[in-house]
């Protein structure tokens, strides 16, 4: 595999990773910036719902200590009333209860704790203490000129509904005699209506001391005015911390966006310690950012994919072309071709290695040349010794084909010499046959010729 090719799939590997990781960051990222929105939303939200709370609290807690300072009022209760005053008190009363939507009944009582007048007739004669003891300590409150409003009371008709009342004491004209109290009666379904409109999983509405006196959740209907361990531990899980947060939730542990608001005073209403607690599982609340980190994700692949892409081409138009230009160039001095010279066409470290293959393909080219010169000086050397080796053979071989040649007449004269040495053997036998042939005739032998 070429160094080129390497270096394309190294470069294709890291930007896949940098585009994977950029995806994975930039997802993150938004998602968390979206839930740290959505958190701080969550925040705002839950206070937004307190303060609507308070708002309907205060118009009622305003509503009462107006009708108090009524003239029709201080006049009746101060004793100057008749049959008549009091039809008329009373239809007033019943006037004051479609103009402030939420009250149940707005009673007139004396100092004697006596019902005097009442928005519903038939309570009229009535005491104090019919109604209980917490309704009582009330009354006795505001007697001692402490107007304000009580926590939710439960009503005798339990787990039927629940009561909350507004006090304020009624003063003579000259303002110098207490003559009675006005209370309003909340209808606390009318209340609770704006705890059904809060769009969390769980809603919870806790007083002072910790006792659950509203919710949405149908799971809570039998839990009211009781207290509620879980108050406790989301107020202090959130001492030092904001508003919201996640905590587990209270109706199933499971893990939930947890968002606290305690009341706070509204002009001269002074409010009555009330912690609202919200909650809704991460799965829901998150959803939403969730998918939009995706989202943003998805039309951000597109930009990451269009500057890899623009990445890419810049590294092979800076580097991969010039490799590949100057791999060209070297594969052509592994041909032996030294003649060409490799152009230098950048500055750089690619540059720097185009002129560092000149420099060798000059040394090569010297070598290469040095070489061609001392094989053509050795070869010609070569050719001298072989001529003069040629004729020391030619010599040679005449020479030995001279000897050959003597030795053959050699052979030839021997053999000659052989023949004539056998010719004079025969007539030498010959004539010492003759000889004594003739020897014995001279003795008188009669020899036989042989």
């Amino acid at each position: 595999m070429k160094i080129a090719t390497k270096i394309f799939i190294s470069i294709g590997l890291g930007l896949v990773v940098i585009l994977i990781v950029v995806g994975v960051q930039s997802y993150n990222y938004n998602r968390d910036a979206l839930e740290k929105n959505i958190i701080e939303d969550h925040s705002q939200d839950v206070i937004s719902d307190m303060e609507k709370l308070d708002q309907r609290l205060a118009v009622q807690y305003q509503n009462v200590k107006l009708t108090a300072t009524r003239i029709k009022v201080r006049t009746f209760l101060s004793g100057q009333n008749s049959e008549e005053d009091k039809i008329i008190l009373e239809k007033g009363l019943r006037d004051d209860m479609v103009i402030y939507p939420g009250l149940s009944s707005i009673d007139i009582i004396n100092p004697d704790g006596r019902i005097m007048a009442s928005s519903a007739g038939e309570k009229v004669g009535s005491a104090v203490s019919d109604k209980g003891e917490v309704f009582a300590n009330l009354f006795k409150k505001a007697l001692e000129r402490q107007s304000g409003y009580s926590d939710v009371v439960l009503s005798q008709g339990f787990p039927s509904g629940m009561e909350m009342y507004f006090m304020a004491p009624v003063f003579s004209q000259d303002g110098s005699e207490l003559v009675g109290v006005v209370v309003e009666n909340i209808d606390w379904g009318w209340f609770r209506g704006t705890l059904d409109g809060i769009d969390e999983a769980v809603v919870r509405l806790y007083n002072k001391n910790g006792e659950l006196i509203g919710s949405k959740n149908w799971q809570d209907n039998m839990a009211f005015y009781s207290a509620d361990k879980n108050k406790p531990a989301v107020l202090e899980a959130f001492k030092d911390q904001p508003q919201s947060g996640i905590l587990n939730n209270i109706l199933d542990n499971s893990k939930s966006l947890t968002s606290i608001a305690k009341e706070k005073e509204t002009g001269d209403y002074p409010g009555n310690g009330w912690v609202l607690i919200t909650q809704t599982p991460t799965a829901i609340v998150f959803a939403g950012a969730v998918k939009s980190a995706m989202l943003l994700l998805v039309l951000l692949l597109p930009i990451i994919v269009i500057i890899t892409i623009i990445v890419a081409v810049v590294i092979n138009r800076f580097i991969g072309m010039p490799l590949n230009f100057l791999i060209r160039k070297v594969e052509g001095v592994r041909e032996e071709n030294l003649t060409e010279i490799i152009p230098i066409i950048s500055h750089d470290e690619i540059g720097e290695l185009a002129n560092a293959f000149n420099e060798m393909r000059v040394r090569l080219k010297d070598s290469h040349d040095q070489l061609e010169a001392e094989v053509t000086q050795k070869t010609a050397e070569l050719h001298i010794a072989l001529d003069q080796s040629n004729k020391k053979n030619e010599n040679l071989e005449n020479s030995k084909k001279a000897m050959l040649n003597i030795l053959e007449d050699f052979e030839e004269s021997k053999k000659l010499l052989e023949k004539e040495k056998t010719m004079y053997a025969s007539e030498r036998d010959r004539s010492e046959g003759i000889l004594r042939y003739l020897h014995s005739i001279g003795e008188g032998v009669i020899a036989t010729d042989i």
